[in-house]
């Protein structure tokens, strides 16, 4: 397992990772949260403090809009959050920038592969 990531780096990415996931479909707040855990082998794991705060400045930014959703199977009800068109281009333009950065930081650092 990686050396737990600094707060400082997590900063960086945190809306890239969350504006990606919203690509793929609309997701609830704990969603997003599992899915960043999982899918990042457990490297990122935020919490409500850190996703929740971000997903309002989404809102505010108009990148985002959520929606309340009452579950079929009479569960609880979720707010759901999906992207606009503005948060679909921010998207790609978050993912090529940080494209950009993994290219050149793994040059300097000399780790192949990327």
């Amino acid at each position: 397992m990686p050396a737990k990531t600094t707060t400082e780096l997590l900063k960086g990415c945190t809306e890239t990772m969350v504006l990606t996931l919203l690509t793929e479909r609309p997701m609830y707040g704990y969603e997003l949260m599992r899915e960043i855990r999982l899918r990042s082998d457990g490297v990122f794991a935020l919490g409500q403090g850190t996703i929740y705060p971000l997903l309002y400045a989404l809102e505010r930014k108009r990148s985002i809009v959520a929606e309340w959703v009452e579950p079929e199977d009479g569960g609880r009800r979720r707010k759901y959050y999906r992207l606009t068109e503005r948060g679909t281009a921010r998207s790609a333009d978050r993912v090529a920038e940080w494209g950009g950065f993994v290219r050149g930081m793994s040059r300097v650092l000399g780790v192949a592969g990327v």
